[in-house]
């Protein structure tokens, strides 16, 4: 999983950020993760995720990481599914406050 970070803070320093506009306790990120098709053998899932990680520690990456203000978060197959069940319940929960209806 990838998540934009404080990096893109300090690129814009003359923005104020959501919580400095009054809005306190305002958090999110934006993240990137693989994801496969349910009922995927675990042999498959586990070698996928060993070689994701691998690529993502190499040195190209990190750079073009760094360039984009990206930091990469690695995680286990398990705690990605568990963070995304946590952001669909976050944000689901702003979508049923919000009262915002998919046209």
């Amino acid at each position: 999983m990838l998540r934009i970070l404080a990096a893109l803070v300090a690129a814009l320093p003359d923005v104020a950020t959501v919580a400095q506009q009054g809005y306190a306790g305002f958090e999110t990120s934006q993240w990137y993760g693989i994801i496969v098709p349910a009922k995927t053998p675990d042999a498959i899932v586990k070698k996928l995720a060993e070689e994701i990680a691998k690529a993502t520690r190499g040195a190209d990456v990190l750079e073009r990481f760094r360039n984009d203000g990206t930091i990469a978060v690695g995680s286990t197959p398990a705690e990605f599914a568990e963070f995304i069940q946590k952001e669909q319940a976050r944000w689901g929960e702003v979508v049923r406050k919000s009262g915002v209806k998919a046209e």
